[in-house]
């Protein structure tokens, strides 16, 4: 047995499915479910939901816990388990918000499948993962590692793509090394991740980089992505990028698989208000976190 088949099949004794179809994990004493956080499309008509994320919420003793205090409950042998348990709870309980057409941006977990198959074989073993969670392949963006071997991701996002489904990178180093490196792996999307916007975002030099950065990935046909949005602050530098995607708790937090998923748009240019006001926009017109 593969060490793939090993962790898909401790995977599978450590889900549990509920009456309505509603998947937990469980890793000793704690349970984890999961939540979707939506991202929105800059339109005219202001910020549209485009897509969905999945993130696992730890509980202990049925109340939720930090994420740092979980980890550092996890035996450091357990963490590759933990972490790809909770990508496959993402994965299948994304049926379970019912939101319609909106795209799920997936973590591929290169630790679900056997490390010594060819990217032809891990595609094959991810596709046919897609129809028992109601999936379809086109509204499936798989993000891939930002830290892998260049040539080994892109080999793997171009077998992907020839499945129909697209791929997103997330940017790492200077814009040099990153623009050569977007373009040997070829994604349809380039995402920013939240910890290192919000360090850049009330920086004018630093966002009007990162916007040169965004318009010279836009040329080339590719779309951005800005996480980790928290103030309308950054929302404004967000703007200012020139950005196609954006997700961040100021546009809406997560929310729990087994609510009804909230697919109302945004106004962005309410937000932007709530700085100077403290107060929340109108009914309709966005809600700050």
């Amino acid at each position: 047995m593969s060490l793939a088949e090993k962790i898909q099949e401790r995977i599978e004794a450590a889900i549990v499915v509920d009456e309505i179809g509603i998947e937990t994990g469980r890793y000793g004493s704690h349970i984890l479910k999961t939540r979707y956080q939506a991202i929105f499309r800059r339109t005219p008509e202001g910020l549209t939901p485009w897509g969905v994320t999945g993130t696992v919420q730890p509980h202990l003793h049925e109340r939720p816990i930090s994420l740092d205090s979980f980890w550092a409950d996890i035996a450091p042998d357990d963490q590759p388990f933990v972490e790809s348990l909770g990508r496959m709870l993402q994965l299948r309980n994304h049926r379970s918000i019912h939101a319609g057409d909106l795209v799920l941006l997936w973590d591929y977990d290169q630790r679900l499948f056997a490390s010594t198959d060819t990217p032809e074989a891990q595609v094959a073993r991810l596709v046919s993962l897609l129809p028992s969670a109601e999936i379809d392949q086109h509204l499936f963006l798989c993000r891939l590692p930002g830290n892998g071997e260049e040539g080994r991701v892109a080999e793997l996002a171009a077998v992907l793509q020839l499945n129909g489904i697209a791929t997103a990178v997330e940017d790492f180093g200077t814009p040099a090394e990153s623009a050569s490196r977007i373009r040997q792996i070829n994604p349809q999307i380039v995402t920013f991740e939240g910890r290192w916007f919000r360090r850049i975002a009330d920086v004018p030099a630093a966002v009007d980089l990162l916007g040169s950065f965004v318009e010279a990935l836009r040329r080339e046909g590719r779309q951005v992505l800005i996480e980790g949005i928290e103030t309308p602050d950054q929302l404004r530098a967000a703007f200012d990028t020139g950005a196609d995607l954006l997700r961040g708790d100021l546009l809406r937090p997560a929310q729990p698989v087994g609510v009804i998923f909230d697919t109302e748009p945004l106004d962005g240019e309410a937000l932007l208000l709530t700085r100077s006001t403290g107060t929340s926009p109108l009914p309709g017109q966005g809600r700050p976190a």
